[in-house]
């Protein structure tokens, strides 16, 4: 029988055969690996350059409520969570531990510019631009970002600390009514922090 016959043949192709297959998968390892590390730079370069840490790098929360007029803007919505694996608006699940108006933060170096960007919104200096309309400073109303009941100016730029109390205003309130905005905005990130909750996992 030819089988029989050749059987030393057919076990030496076999095997040479398993060592080309074996060194061709050897080769596309190297190569998916020398291509992961060059995009694991190329992330590590751009944070770099935007000034976002690794994902991971952190885990906090700060609680925001924005006013646009006198009227609260919710970006709160099913569309808008989870947008960015780096910050994020998460659903609530469980109702001892509240989501609404809580932002997430998975990386150091996270500002109020990124935080508003990954939900396609612009902030900039004395604009704030959402559905293609944009809220600008025109000499009687006014944009104005409150953190912890302290008025910053670098606000695009503001680095979002872990349990800030966030409020975005744009209009022509007066100090009364600010305070009203101010006292609004929610108390729920305590809920998520370490500082607060030692049991705080990947749900948090």
């Amino acid at each position: 029988m030819w089988i029989v016959k050749n059987f030393k043949f057919i076990l030496i192709s076999l095997l040479g055969i398993s060592i080309l297959f074996n060194g061709y998968l050897f080769y596309q390892k190297i190569n998916l690996d020398k291509k992961v590390s060059e995009i694991q730079k190329y992330l590590l370069d751009l944070g770099r350059l935007s000034g976002i840490d690794n994902y991971g790098s952190t885990h906090i929360h700060a609680d925001i409520k924005i006013y646009l007029n006198g009227e609260e803007l919710n970006l709160y919505s099913p569309e808008n969570f989870e947008k960015n694996q780096f910050v994020h608006f998460h659903e609530t699940k469980d109702k001892t531990k509240p989501n609404d108006n809580v932002i997430h933060i998975h990386a150091k170096g996270i500002t109020l510019k990124h935080f508003f960007k990954s939900l396609g919104i612009e902030l900039e200096k004395n604009c704030f631009t959402y559905n293609l309309k944009r809220y600008c400073n025109d000499g009687k109303n006014t944009l104005k970002i409150y953190v912890n009941g302290k008025r910053i100016d670098n606000y695009a730029d503001y680095e979002i600390k872990d349990l800030d109390k966030i409020l975005v205003s744009y209009g022509s309130e007066n100090e009364k009514e600010i305070q009203k905005q101010i006292n609004s905005v929610g108390n729920n990130s305590k809920f998520h922090s370490t500082k607060f909750n030692f049991e705080c996992g990947d749900g948090c």
